[in-house]
């Protein structure tokens, strides 16, 4: 019977063990997830990074893909790309780059950072919108692999850190990473939606590497400025965006949108007449421009670029004036990335919206600005002759790429530029959007502005000049857009007309006998009607 006792005695142990094992594990979870809540604001929030809404990916699916480089588990497992595998054994490099940089024990550093992503596991899994089917040590190996990639490239390119954070490994690895900056399709996948990691990654790693260097809320500071820095959205160094309240970026795509609409606050919040006007709250969810480009020039507005603030040309700026009859717009740089840079950004404020609709939130705290940006654009360009106005007007500048025979050509035509601002919003899922404050404003004063026949009796002289030129000129306009019809309709017509009518000679034959059978069965109707 002594020995019985030992047994259950033995066996109470171990049970209050585990217990105590599994109680220190919780409680180390819930400082973990306490500890990412941080007086600079959250570092992780839940269901920050989704998959695409169906729709959107159905109007055009390699706009939302990663083609060079994956990032995180929602593409994990896609090979058919050469460049992603390609791109797999660059992240090894920048690793091992990496860890030669913090001058530690390779194995101890790898201990260390795959400890630290097993400890943060349920807090990147909680980052995502969708369930993540991978097991703890699979999805720590994929972010420690893309954390520490990431990392490399903020370090590589900023001078400061680069020289700190020295690395004694060839140039050739060098190299590889300042090519990675420099590409737009690298930085292109590393804002789209679905090929994210949560920076809370990038934070944790940072500190286990560089201690010295990334240190509590600097260590966040410091990601966020060369993020930014390498998207090309370096705010100067007086700068208060990324210590703004509302500033939050907990993923590379969110850590830009969050950036150009606090940046837009800032301006719209400046002390001048015509940035104080308040919008009332009944204002409908969609304010549509009633009229476009060239009706807005007829009716005496002035369209010309802002003044350009930045240097980076791949950048967004939104910051659209409209004050004592001059509408000025910052120059739309059109490059080969910057329509799937655009979707993105849509579908991010489109699964933020939907988000907070879900928790019965309003949906006015999302910022929908890049969806009242493609609206205003869809509204100022009825026809490509619009376009043409706004390429003419410096607003919209298009990239120019070296054919085979050597000669540049533009990227974009009129026509494609008028499709890519038609097409860029259709398929939207049934959400209640509210236009952004700031371009509903500028909406209404464009809307509101009187045409040069209401102007007062002062202004005669231009009323009789526009006499001459006015409705000429919009009437040439509406002809030219029926015209634009007329060709549209006889092009989509004929092309059902080959593919489904005559998609082989014989078929044609068919047709046109068939077609001059009725002719011809016509012409004796009438003949025997007037017999």
């Amino acid at each position: 019977m002594p020995g019985q006792g030992d047994g259950m005695h033995r066996n109470v142990v171990v049970v209050e063990e585990d217990e105590e094992a599994n109680l220190k594990k919780w409680l180390d979870f819930m400082q973990t997830m306490l500890g990412c809540l941080g007086s600079e604001g959250f570092e992780v929030e839940a269901c920050s990074i989704s998959l695409v809404p169906r729709q959107l990916r159905q109007s055009k699916e390699e706009a939302y893909t990663p083609q060079v480089v994956s990032i995180g588990p929602l593409h994990r497992g896609i090979t058919s790309s050469t460049d992603l595998l390609y791109m797999e054994e660059i992240k090894w490099r920048c690793l091992l780059r990496l860890i030669e940089r913090s001058k530690q024990d390779k194995e101890q550093v790898l201990r260390n950072c795959g400890k630290a992503m097993l400890e943060i596991d349920e807090i990147a899994r909680a980052s995502y919108n969708v369930q993540v089917k991978l097991n703890r040590y699979e999805l720590a190996k994929i972010m420690v692999l893309d954390g520490c990639f990431l990392l490399e490239l903020l370090i590589g390119g900023s001078t400061q850190l680069n020289e700190q954070l020295k690395c004694i490994s060839s140039d050739s690895d060098s190299s590889l990473v300042t090519q990675a900056i420099e590409s737009e399709k690298v930085l292109l996948d590393l804002i789209m939606l679905e090929n994210q990691i949560p920076l809370v990654v990038l934070s944790t790693l940072s500190t286990n590497l560089f201690p010295n260097t990334f240190t509590g809320a600097a260590s966040t500071r410091l990601i966020h400025e060369h993020a930014l820095s390498i998207f090309g959205y370096s705010s100067s160094p007086d700068s208060n965006i990324i210590n703004s309240p509302k500033f939050k970026g907990f993923h590379f795509l969110q850590l830009v949108h969050s950036f150009i609409d606090t940046e837009n606050d800032a301006i719209w919040q400046q002390p001048t007449t015509e940035l104080q006007i308040q919008i009332p709250d009944e204002s409908p969810q969609k304010v549509k421009l009633e009229r476009c480009a060239t009706l807005l020039e007829a009716a005496g507005v002035t369209i010309k670029p802002a003044k350009a603030q930045y240097k980076a040309k791949t950048r967004f700026d939104l910051k659209v004036t409209f004050r004592d009859g001059k509408l000025r717009i910052p120059q739309l740089h059109i490059t080969k990335t910057t329509e799937a840079k655009w979707r993105n950004l849509i579908a991010w404020e489109l699964n933020s919206a939907t988000l907070e609709k879900q928790r019965e939130l309003k949906t006015d705290r999302i910022s929908c600005q890049f969806i009242s940006y493609a609206w205003f654009f869809q509204s100022l360009t009825c026809s490509v002759h619009d376009v043409k106005l706004l390429r003419d007007r410096k607003v919209i500048t298009v990239e120019k790429e070296r054919t085979d025979k050597g000669k540049k050509k533009k990227i974009m035509s009129n026509k494609d530029l008028m499709n890519l601002f038609l097409s860029i919003t259709e398929e939207f899922p049934e959400v209640e959007i509210q236009v952004d404050s700031r371009f509903r404003h500028v909406i209404e004063k464009l809307n509101s502005y009187p045409t040069q026949e209401d102007r007062s009796m002062a202004t005669c002289w231009k009323i009789i000049a526009y006499g001459v030129r006015g409705p000429s000129k919009i009437m040439w306009h509406f002809f030219r857009r029926f015209l634009t019809w007329i060709w549209c309709k006889w092009i989509e017509a004929y092309g059902i007309l080959k593919r489904v009518y005559i998609p082989s000679g014989w078929r044609l034959i068919a047709v046109l006998a068939a077609a001059a059978g009725l002719a011809l069965t016509a012409i004796q109707t009438y003949y025997s009607i007037r017999n």
